[in-house]
């Protein structure tokens, strides 16, 4: 499968970085970025080509990563559906409701796919835990997503970069699409920064998710609890030699 990239920023670099280790499964072809400076640095660090345009690459492929802006993908996954390009986009899927219903439903009626970068579901732990409590009741669930935050998330919201994550596996796990939000935070120039939700799914689940970029050092991790038993799970980042990042489940 002939694969590119659109985007390259840290993300958009991630993708480039995971093709390029995956030959028997994809040929990464190019990259797209508008910043110049920024595609020809990449191109060159990974001996990759740089594509003038968003259509002279999607020309060239049968799938791309989307990793710019959140505010751009409605605009390029329009692209990718006109040229009958597969897509692997990164979270959040758009920026309103109203585009990204729009969006699933012509990529559908074009026969396109369009994954998600939820990847997180894709932990072993997270497909674990789904298999192991997929019989058990659960009474209530706790996520914690914090991180230091520095000058380059200056914009970034803290809900769509953090939490988001933890949003889609409560979903995941409690298969339930019914929920009562309740929402505090602290908001830095119109951008939010630290958020903490409590909510109560249709099935009484309750759920208190929070997500900060005001925490001195990371931290991911989650408590579940059940009428029989109890889970806590906590992300490590290893000083290894692969430096494989886990997580540590508890019962």
């Amino acid at each position: 499968m002939k694969v590119g990239v659109i985007g390259t920023g840290n993300m958009g670099e991630n993708h480039v970085r995971t093709y390029l280790s995956m030959p028997d499964a994809c040929q990464l072809i190019g990259i797209y970025d508008n910043d110049k400076k920024r595609s020809n640095h990449i191109a060159k660090k990974y001996n990759v080509k740089p594509f003038q345009s968003v259509d002279e690459l999607l020309q060239t492929v049968d799938a791309v990563s989307i990793a710019v802006p959140t505010e751009f993908h409605y605009e390029v996954g329009l692209a990718c559906i006109r040229r009958n390009v597969h897509m692997l986009m990164e979270k959040p899927i758009t920026s309103t409701i109203a585009q990204a219903k729009d969006l699933l439903h012509k990529a559908s009626k074009a026969g396109v796919k369009l994954q998600m970068g939820h990847i997180e579901l894709f932990n072993p732990f997270i497909q674990y835990l789904r298999k192991e409590l997929e019989h058990e009741k659960i009474v209530g669930v706790i996520f914690k997503r914090l991180s230091p935050g520095d000058e380059k998330m200056k914009q970034v919201d803290v809900v769509k970069d953090l939490m988001i994550h933890d949003l889609y596996i409560l979903h995941a796990l409690l298969q339930d699409n019914t929920f009562e939000f309740y929402a505090l935070g602290e908001v830095n120039e119109n951008t939010p920064k630290h958020a903490v939700v409590i909510t109560k799914s249709s099935q009484g689940v309750t759920a208190q998710l929070t997500a900060s970029f005001k925490s001195k050092k990371k931290i991911k991790g989650h408590s579940n609890s059940y009428r029989k038993c109890f889970y806590r799970s906590r992300y490590f980042k290893p000083k290894n030699q692969n430096n494989t990042p886990f997580y540590r489940a508890y019962k």
